[in-house]
C-alpha cells in the first residue's frame, strides 16, 4: 500500500500600495517584487522577477498548517514583513502545477496592513535560490509578464483584475 505524501504548497504575496504622483494629481498602483537567480545548474541562470513567497516546510510544521499562515511566514521570512494574524488577505490566484504535484497560492494585501521593516542588503541564500532584496515597482511597468517567473504570470493578471474591481486600476 502507497503511504499518500503530504500535500505541497506555495503561498506567495502580491503585497501592494498606492502613491500619488505629484505632477499629475494621480495615484500610481505599485506591486513587490523581488528578484531571484536560481543556483540549480539545470536551471537558467537569469534573474528574473518573481513575488515574494516561496514553499510549505515538509515535513509539515505549526507555521505551515495551510496555505495562508505558510504565506505570512514565507513573506516574513523573504520581505521582513509582517502580516498579522488579523489581518486580512485576499486570494486572487491559485494553480497547480502539471501532473498536480505543487499547488500555488497567490494572496493580496496591503502594504499599510504590515508591520516590519523591508529587507534590504545585497541578496540571500534561500534553498536553490538566491534572493535579492525586494523592491517596489509600478504595475504599468509590470505589464510584460513575460519576464516574470512562469508560475507568477497568472497572478499577475488575476491580480490586475483584482485591482480593477477594487477602482485602482482602469
Amino acid at each position: 500500500m502507497r503511504r499518500k505524501e503530504p500535500e505541497k504548497w506555495a503561498s506567495f504575496g502580491i503585497i501592494w500600495d498606492y502613491k500619488l504622483d505629484e505632477t499629475t494629481g494621480l495615484y500610481k498602483l505599485y506591486q513587490l517584487i523581488q528578484d531571484s537567480e536560481s543556483l540549480d545548474p539545470k536551471y537558467s541562470q537569469t534573474i528574473r522577477p518573481m513575488y515574494p513567497g516561496g514553499t510549505r516546510n515538509l515535513p509539515p510544521k505549526p507555521e505551515d498548517e495551510d496555505p495562508v499562515t505558510t504565506f505570512r511566514r514565507e513573506i516574513r521570512e523573504e520581505t521582513g514583513l509582517i502580516v498579522g494574524p488579523s489581518v486580512k488577505v485576499d486570494l486572487v490566484c491559485y494553480s497547480r502545477a502539471r501532473l498536480g504535484r505543487i499547488q500555488r497560492y497567490f494572496y493580496a494585501v496591503k502594504f499599510g496592513d504590515c508591520t516590519g521593516n523591508l529587507r534590504r542588503g545585497k541578496y540571500k541564500i534561500d534553498g536553490d535560490q538566491k534572493l535579492y532584496p525586494p523592491r517596489w515597482e509600478e504595475v504599468k511597468d509590470l505589464h510584460d509578464v513575460a519576464n516574470l517567473y512562469r508560475s507568477h504570470r497568472c497572478a499577475f493578471v488575476e491580480g490586475y483584475e483584482h485591482f480593477k474591481k477594487l477602482g485602482f486600476v482602469g
